[in-house]
């Protein structure tokens, strides 16, 4: 496993900062295409021997949920590392397509170490908390006196 983790090392050491080129137009973020990724890594990956190969899969029986699998295979020594993650599952094949774009865009990344998007602190994955205007005990530091105070958390 070696050999793959030295290539990967030369390959973080020369990566170029990954842009952001695209618009989601649904959120009006923006991010980095599969493509622009694609044309940033794959020269740096084949330099040091490493192949990427991802695939859309599925285990186990007919009801199995459908995967993405993304493999980085050191062509020399045969060592690879692989991840996979679930596509939530949709009947919109075009559902589907993004679905499968975004998750090797996000495998690839992740795997070689790359950061385009913002670090929002998982705020768009958690649904967002009402202030409650509870009373809670307030202490003064100034003087050490602890009294009831209304605070918003």
């Amino acid at each position: 496993m070696g050999d793959i983790y030295v290539a990967l090392f030369e390959v973080q050491k020369a990566a170029p900062k990954v842009q952001k080129d695209s618009i989601n137009p649904h959120f009006g973020s923006t991010y980095i295409s599969l493509n622009a990724l694609m044309e940033a890594v794959l020269p740096l990956l084949t330099e040091h021997g490493i192949l990427v190969i991802q695939y859309p899969n599925a285990k186990g029986d007919i009801d199995a949920l459908p995967t993405m699998v993304t493999r980085l295979y050191h062509v020399e020594s045969g060592s690879e590392i692989v991840s996979e993650t679930v596509i939530p599952p949709t009947d919109n094949p075009q559902k589907v397509g993004s679905a499968i774009t975004y998750y090797r865009r996000y495998a690839l990344m992740a795997m070689l170490g790359l950061v385009a998007d913002e670090d929002d602190d998982a705020n768009a994955a958690v649904p967002a908390r009402k202030a409650s205007t509870r009373k809670r005990e307030v202490v003064h530091p100034e003087d050490g006196i602890a009294g009831i105070g209304s605070a918003r958390f």
